[in-house]
């Protein structure tokens, strides 16, 4: 893999997009549960985009740039399944990108791919506590 993939490079800014999203509704949320579950899965999840980052990088040799086209505004916290809406919308991103043709077949990507689906699919589960 020594080209930039722009479907990667896409979900990976989608990806701090919707972290930002996910801190918005984690300082916005009047839940305790769902102020804890969103604290979490935004240091989970962040961590694991930065190893998909540095790992990706690290395969093709090359530095990432991003569009500014891809920066929609941060989302404010209406109710609980808006929320769960937004969550359930990236799971289907992370289920997308693993079943990319660029992507199958590498273990180191789809083992980080993979922990991204079960920390997301963990929120959809918090999300759900009161």
């Amino acid at each position: 893999m020594r080209v930039i993939n722009k479907t990667m490079i896409d979900f990976i800014q989608n990806n701090m997009n919707f972290l930002n999203d996910v801190q918005s509704y984690h300082w916005q949320t009047k839940s305790y549960a769902e102020h804890e579950a969103l604290g979490e899965y935004y240091n989970k999840f962040n961590e694991l985009n930065d190893r998909l980052v540095e790992t990706y990088q690290g395969k093709i040799n090359e530095r990432i740039k991003f569009s500014a086209e891809l920066r929609p505004g941060i989302m404010n916290y209406a109710d609980n399944s808006q929320v769960r809406g937004e969550v359930q919308k990236q799971v289907t991103r992370i289920t997308k990108i693993a079943e990319n043709s660029k992507v199958k077949g590498q273990m180191d990507l789809e083992s980080i791919l993979e922990d991204m689906l079960m920390v997301t699919n963990q929120l959809m589960f918090h999300l759900t506590l009161k």
